[in-house]
């Protein structure tokens, strides 16, 4: 899981970086029968603030549990994602990765503070990310939305009696706007 957080991490700074823009929140999963067990990620449609913000993290839940996932990493920015559910605000800017499993979960959290720099070609100011000390904090509480989408991939994964189709939850998130990115589409589920 570190490795996953990492490239996360790596792609954060450089989109941050380039454009001042951060990663869309975004759920990876793994198998762990499988040999290779990174099976892929998906990262959330657009939204607008407020209840959508909610429905559409929410809905990262659907695939894992589609998948069988056995376990999973749970990525957003924390200012973000706080700023789409309750508004504007004086929040923490930070990468969170969250590494959970069907019964527990740690949150590793990437602070860092943003500074206006120079002026790029096109007149707008550029953005740096100065990045702070890592933390790791096992079982520390998260965002409702947060809890919830691991809640939700927790309980379809484990209810027997419920089967998720993962042809038809895959074209339905793909259709809204999902982006999903699979290391082997021909082998979803274990």
């Amino acid at each position: 899981m570190r490795e996953i957080e990492s490239a996360c991490l790596t792609g954060a700074k450089a989109s941050l970086d380039y454009a001042g823009f951060v990663p869309a929140p975004q759920l990876h999963m793994l198998i762990d029968a499988w040999d290779q067990p990174y099976v892929g990620y998906v990262e959330t449609r657009e939204y607008y603030e407020g209840a959508d913000a909610v429905s559409a993290i929410g809905a990262l839940a659907l695939l894992p549990a589609a998948v069988c996932a056995t376990r999973v990493m749970l990525v957003w920015e924390e200012a973000d994602v706080r700023a789409s559910l309750w508004g504007p605000g004086d929040h923490p800017n930070g990468l969170v990765a969250v590494a959970a499993t069907l019964t527990s979960h740690t949150v590793c959290w990437n602070p860092f503070v943003l500074h206006l720099d120079r002026t790029t070609r096109n007149g707008l100011p550029a953005v740096r990310a100065e990045w702070g000390r890592r933390a790791v904090l096992p079982g520390a509480p998260l965002p409702p939305v947060m809890q919830h989408v691991l809640s939700s991939w927790r309980d379809l994964t484990t209810d027997l009696e419920q089967e998720v189709d993962f042809e038809t939850v895959l074209r339905a998130l793909m259709n809204d706007g999902y982006r999903v990115h699979l290391v082997d589409p021909t082998r979803p589920r274990q």
